[in-house]
């Protein structure tokens, strides 16, 4: 590889950003009540698509977000996301 191959890739390795990672659900405020499918989806260890379908299927309450012409954005209280766990702590 010559030097100008180098100098090629050093730049563009310098161009390439890492993206942020959202915040861990251990670090979230109390007080954000509203919580993204992900983040749902990982304090009930299921995959996002689960969260989708609960909701669409009326097991979870959800807000919608407009989103025309791509998948609907939805966003869970945090709430309903207690209720959830409430029940299933009463269960055990």
């Amino acid at each position: 590889m010559n030097n100008r191959q180098n100098a090629y890739r050093k730049s563009a390795l310098r161009k390439i950003k890492p993206q942020p990672q959202p915040a861990p659900v251990s670090t979230l405020p109390m007080t954000t009540d509203l919580l993204t499918v992900a983040e749902v989806a990982t304090i009930l260890r299921v995959d996002g698509t689960t969260i989708r379908r609960w909701v669409k299927a009326g097991a979870m309450e959800a807000v919608i977000l407009p989103h025309p012409n791509e998948r609907q954005a939805y966003r869970i209280k945090r709430s309903t996301l207690n209720t959830i766990l409430g029940k299933v702590e009463h269960a055990k």
